[in-house]
């Protein structure tokens, strides 16, 4: 049986297509005819349905896309959508001349759009022998005599891969100079922006304003980037500004959930840190235990820990490393309740492992565990012996053994000669001491830890103590100038993720509400930069792109809407959108895979009132719904009407006599009206004779129609406008697919295999013909049709067996049983 994605594709996009190619008229005297549009458009259906097979059939359901598109093109060269999607095609089977070819007729059509244009330049790039040449193609796009020609994002990102290629060559003056051309033609240009600070992080003379600098250009490129409030928080951190960082870890989190993804660890981590640097003790706990959970975290809410989004749990507990941080956080607390048990989980972990597998690093965790809480001190001498004998003397680790052990005089033989360079060295000095306000010597060693250690978790307990003591924990005087620095970034652009209707508004917008039997149903997508700054457009920019359209169609004298398949709207026909500035794409909801046309087809009787919702970047919701996620929007046309077809047996007699009409789109409206009709006469008795006449009529035309009519033909009669088994197109119309199978027509042929509903098997008569014929395009179109439909059959097997297996009982999964311990650290 014919799966439903087979039988969707040539059942969607059909009748609605019957009434466009008069309105525009096309007044040029050269040009496709009327008739040549309409069916282009009726192929350019068939590769859209192709493309929905891309991941169950590959590189075939792209080759019949390809040869669909192709011939739409032929027909139609004027279609700007058809030449894009042809190009995407072509770039998927690794085609670059085919790309190419329909790039370059798109962007004749379509010149604004800077994201094809960049790309057909890479391609002419790429076809260069060597560097120089790409280099030399790149340059006259910069800084040639018509280089003003083209917008300056594109030439940003040229001037970028120029520089990319300069590097190549070592030519470093090169390099800088196009760096800062890129981002001086567009700020925008993130990637140029993250060379940018590569440069500056790599180079061992710059001085920590000069990163920061270039973190910051980094942060204006994009700043909806979660990975650049990371490296500002990780910045700040590294100077003890934690309460700072915090705020930019928040944000990171924020823009992270707000992308519809989860918080990982290593955010979560340093978090916390910046929680418990700046005091946050509770909120910082909040956020451990709510990661400690035994199960599994359900949805992307956020904590009560000031917005930070949960990363979900691991069924067997969080890293050592946050359960050492959650330990250090308790240890410092006035009240070290639960201490007890959380070590012995940390011990756990640690002696996971098989004795032989146990290395020195897992080792010397171990010990600071035991030494830093103070548990088990009396067992770590020999596993300090067993690391010394791999790696060498443990000064640091024997000085605070003794202290634990209340040998304060030999912990500080050991740990004074390493205190000025080893922090852990000077933190452990401070061990039995009281730590107040008298004891000078002692603070001055944990600032000293603090200042040299601010992002470690050795250099936190030292601010913790500080604080303990009632000493407000000192910075060195360039992180205050850092602080100044970051401190300007206004905060409608840090907390980017909560002020999206500052920066971008979406709209839909159409001239007419009502519209007649099959006129075309068109809308106006407005998006909109609403800000004072640059937004960079795509999968990797500011705003994603990705506008999601939700239709609801209400049926006749139906009281509750019905929800049709949606479809997405890439915006991404830009680099960049400038401030205040607007991006319009046509939509057309009578021809998308939509499900909208094919209700509209298979209800040319009924009154059809849709209302729809646009999303620009939809990310999913718990409830298996979707919302505006990072700078989106959303935005809603309702009360959209297309008015009932008037059937009457004096319409369908009008109609019949258009079958013959020499106005070729007179008759292939005549034959798009009545087609459809036919399962439905045939559902009457009284009404049998009607239908009887309608495919009486158009079988006895099809051999006099011309090859673009007979095609047109084909693309109705083999769909069926509902799931009916009664209703056999290929006997109904017996004598056309006779004709169309024996004709010399390579267009009729093709149309015979791309619309036909009756080429469901893979080892059908039409394929065998094809692929056995002399003409390469139909040996290619049938081949991969072939592949098409042996992969659908696999995909109904593979489900059929799945579905017995669920059936079955299964047996339970064994338990592993545990490692073995670690005797000799007992």
């Amino acid at each position: 049986m014919e799966t439903l994605a087979l039988i969707k594709p040539w059942t969607l996009l059909v009748l609605s297509l019957t009434w466009v190619a008069v309105a525009p008229a096309y007044a040029q005297n050269a040009g496709p005819t009327p008739a040549q549009r309409l069916l282009a458009s009726q192929f350019e259906a068939s590769a859209a349905a192709s493309t929905d097979l891309l991941n169950l059939a590959g590189d075939a359901a792209l080759e019949r896309a390809r040869i669909a598109l192709d011939q739409a093109n032929a027909l139609d060269p004027t279609g700007a959508q058809r030449w894009w999607m042809a190009a995407q095609v072509s770039r998927r089977l690794m085609d670059p001349a085919g790309e190419k070819q329909a790039l370059r007729h798109y962007v004749k059509l379509y010149g604004s759009d800077d994201v094809a244009q960049l790309r057909l330049i890479e391609l002419f790039a790429a076809d260069k022998q060597t560097l120089d040449e790409r280099i030399a193609l790149c340059g006259k796009f910069v800084e040639g005599p018509s280089a003003r020609k083209f917008s300056a994002p594109l030439r940003s990102r040229l001037a970028l891969q120029a520089a990319l290629m300069h590097m190549e060559q070592g030519r470093i003056d090169e390099y800088q100079r196009l760096v800062a051309l890129a981002l001086q033609l567009d700020p925008a240009n993130q990637a140029a922006a993250a060379e940018s600070f590569r440069a500056v992080a790599d180079n061992p003379k710059s001085t920590t304003q000069q990163k920061a600098a270039a973190l910051f250009t980094l942060f204006h490129a994009n700043p909806t980037d979660p990975a650049t409030h990371v490296g500002i928080g990780d910045t700040l951190m590294e100077f003890g500004l934690y309460a700072q960082a915090y705020e930019w870890f928040t944000s990171a989190s924020m823009l992270t959930r707000s992308k519809g993804q989860r918080t990982d660890l290593p955010m979560m981590h340093s978090a916390v840190m910046s929680m418990w640097g700046s005091g946050q003790v509770d909120q910082a706990m909040q956020l451990l235990n709510a990661v400690d959970r035994p199960k599994p975290i359900e949805g992307a809410d956020a904590d009560a820990a000031n917005g930070q989004t949960t990363p979900t749990a691991d069924p067997h507990g969080p890293p050592v490393e946050t359960l050492m941080l959650k330990a250090a956080i308790i240890s410092t607390a006035a009240e070290s309740e639960g201490l007890d048990e959380l070590y012995a989980r940390i011990e756990k972990r640690l002696l996971s492992r098989k004795t032989e597998q146990v290395g020195p690093e897992e080792l010397t965790n171990l010990v600071w565990a035991r030494l830093l809480f103070n548990k088990a001190t009396g067992s770590v001498a020999p596993v300090i012996e067993r690391i010394e004998k791999i790696d060498g003397p443990q000064p640091v680790l024997r000085g605070w053994l003794a202290a634990r052990n209340g040998k304060l005089d030999e912990a500080r033989q050991l740990l004074a000669p390493l205190a000025e360079s080893d922090p852990r060295a000077a933190l452990g000095l401070t061990l039995g001491r009281t730590l107040d306000a008298a004891d000078t010597e002692g603070l001055a060693l944990l600032q000293r830890v603090a200042t040299a250690a601010p992002y470690d978790l050795f250099g936190l307990i030292a601010v913790s103590k500080l604080r303990a003591a009632g000493v407000t924990p000192q910075v060195p005087a360039d992180a205050q100038q850092l602080s100044r620095l970051f401190a300007q970034v206004p905060p409608q652009l840090q907390h980017i993720y909560s002020q999206t209707g500052q920066f971008v508004q979406l709209r839909l917008k159409t001239d007419k509400m009502r519209f007649g039997p099959g006129e075309p149903i068109e809308l106006l997508l407005e998006l909109r930069n609403v800000s004072d700054i640059p937004l960079s457009l795509g999968p990797d920019g500011s705003i994603n792109g990705q506008v999601y359209i939700m239709p609801r169609a209400v049926l006749g004298g139906a009281t509750q809407p019905m929800n049709l398949p949606g479809f997405v709207v890439d915006t991404h026909r830009q680099i960049r959108l400038a401030p205040r500035r607007s991006l319009y794409l046509p939509i057309r909801l009578d021809t998308r895979d939509s499900g909208v046309n094919y209700l509209l087809a298979a209800n040319p009787e009924d009154r059809v009132q849709l209302d729809l919702l646009a999303i620009l970047n939809p990310v999913p919701t718990r409830y298996g719904s979707v919302t505006p996620g990072l700078l989106g929007a959303s935005a809603q046309v309702r009360n959209l009407a297309r008015r009932p077809t008037p059937i009457s047996p004096e319409a369908i007699d009008a109609a019949l006599a258009q079958v013959n009409s020499p106005d070729a789109v007179a008759s292939m409206r005549a034959v798009a009206l009545l087609v459809p009709l036919v399962p439905q006469l045939r559902d009457n008795e009284e009404l049998e004779p009607l239908a009887q006449r309608i495919t009486d009529t158009v079988n006895a035309a099809f051999a006099g129609l011309d090859p673009i009519r007979q095609a047109w033909v084909l693309s109705l009669v083999g769909t069926p406008f509902v799931n009916d088994e009664k209703y056999n197109p290929r006997q109904t119309y017996e004598p056309i697919f006779t004709a169309a199978a024996d004709s010399d027509s390579e267009l009729v042929q093709l149309a015979l295999l791309a619309f036909s509903k009756f080429v469901s098997e893979p080892d059908d008569p039409l394929l065998t013909a094809a692929m056995r014929g002399d003409n390469p395009r139909l040996k290619r179109y049938a081949e991969a049709t072939r592949t098409v439909l042996e992969r659908v059959k696999e995909q109904q097997a593979a489900a059929e067996a799945a579905a017995k297996a669920a059936e079955a009982p299964g047996d339970a999964p064994e338990t592993p049983a545990p490692p073995a311990d670690l005797d000799f650290l007992k």
